[in-house]
């Protein structure tokens, strides 16, 4: 940025190295020139270039994700976003087992993720989905989430009304339900009368 002089003698094969002091989370350009003779002959063009200083992750954020699942077509999405060096990559996975994700274009400020998940081959229960999104400096962060793949529906079962024959013109029924994840007092019901619609 020209505002630091630098120097510093090349080893035998012409290689030198020297410390460069960057700008924090922002952009430093640079100039080098080789002079001869220990620094008294001519002197090269210089060779410029920019490096970019980044050491803050990118954020990354799974989307419209239901508590419970199920079926060969679950969506799963993701979106990180990074306003330093860029998202250069972004990845779904299910515990252990990664999701073939379509990617937007990387690298760019924001990237969206989409894969679909067949859930049958997990089997029932709570399962970990995790993005994992990293920046083109490295910066890795990662984002996690619960989901439970339930394909057992529920019993439902009429625990009490008339039978047969009756001679009022209304009747009360009650009923009731099971269910191997969700608690009783959590089911919701619906009833109809002779084929109608549903309640």
């Amino acid at each position: 940025d020209a505002a630091t002089a630098l120097t510093g003698l090349a080893d035998a094969a012409g290689a030198f190295a020297l410390p460069v002091p960057l700008v924090p989370n922002a952009s430093t350009s640079f100039a080098g020139s080789a002079t001869t003779h220990a620094g008294e002959g001519l002197a090269s063009p210089p060779a410029e270039a920019t490096l970019t200083h980044d050491d803050r992750a990118p954020s990354v954020s799974l989307q419209d994700l239901p508590e419970f699942v199920r079926g060969t077509d679950v969506a799963v999405r993701a979106q990180a976003t990074d306003d330093g060096s860029q998202v250069a990559s972004l990845a779904l996975s299910v515990g252990t087992q990664p999701l073939a994700a379509a990617l937007s274009p990387t690298p760019a400020a924001s990237v969206s993720a989409t894969a679909l998940w067949n859930t049958i081959p997990f089997g029932e229960g709570p399962h970990r989905l995790t993005a994992m999104a990293s920046d083109q400096a490295g910066n890795l962060v990662t984002t996690s989430r619960v989901v439970t793949v339930d394909t057992t529906p529920p019993d439902t079962l009429i625990t009490g009304g008339p039978s047969g024959p009756v001679s009022t013109s209304t009747v009360t029924f009650s009923f009731g339900g099971t269910d191997h994840l969700t608690p009783a007092g959590s089911l919701r019901f619906a009833w109809r009368l002779d084929g109608g619609p549903w309640s």
